[in-house]
């Protein structure tokens, strides 16, 4: 949960977009119906997108590496496991500060119960294949389409090696097998990485 005030340059504005970069896609919410009372406008962010609510939808674990093109920022897909699973077990800080330097790595504790477990992949795995919303502004820049799949090659071309993490059954695919077969059970083992290469020697058990 979350309140705040944010200044904004005076104007005649029709609609608002919030999004937890950590955690969740951009939402927005429409300011007509609450108008603008002593110059301040009110927008809620309420209620399950499913039942035409506008809540932040959890799951989006890389939706911080701004500076990666390649990286699915405003979709929900297989990256984000693969993100899930470099993050497992982690115990990030509950509270991360507003910083304009793009963090070293994510913050995959999305309930915030101190660590990231399977309650954190239930996010993920509940709004898979879905999207940031796009109300105010247009279409988002970057990848927009969910994957299902990548390659472990690919993710090493895209500069997203250490996702090759996730992929548990060693076929050389992420994908959703993997999810299947971390949900039996199957946990990664990270070995020495492989000389020049970033993010890979990451092998399966």
């Amino acid at each position: 949960h979350f309140t705040d005030t944010i200044k904004a340059p005076k104007g005649q504005y029709a609609c608002i977009t919030a999004q937890d970069q950590m955690h969740t896609l951009r939402s927005c919410a429409m300011l007509g119906a609450g108008g603008c009372v002593d110059g301040v406008y009110t927008a809620i962010f309420k209620g399950d997108p499913f039942f035409n609510g506008n809540w932040l939808q959890n799951g989006n674990l890389d939706g911080f590496k701004k500076s990666n093109s390649e990286s699915s920022h405003d979709v929900i897909d297989i990256t984000d496991f693969g993100m899930f699973m470099v993050l497992f077990m982690s115990t990030p800080a509950i509270d991360t500060p507003c910083t304009s330097v793009e963090p070293d790595l994510g913050h995959g504790d999305i309930n915030g119960d101190g660590i990231v477990d399977g309650l954190d992949l239930a996010f993920v795995i509940n709004n898979f294949l879905t999207s940031s919303k796009d109300c105010c502004c247009g279409a988002a820049a970057g990848v927009t389409v969910p994957r299902t799949e990548v390659s472990v090659r690919e993710l090493r071309q895209m500069g997203l090696g250490d996702l090759a993490i996730a992929d548990l059954d060693g076929n050389g695919l992420v994908n959703m097998d993997d999810i299947t077969a971390f949900m039996a059970g199957d946990r990664p083992a990270k070995v020495a990485p492989v000389r020049g290469v970033k993010g890979s020697g990451v092998r399966s058990r």
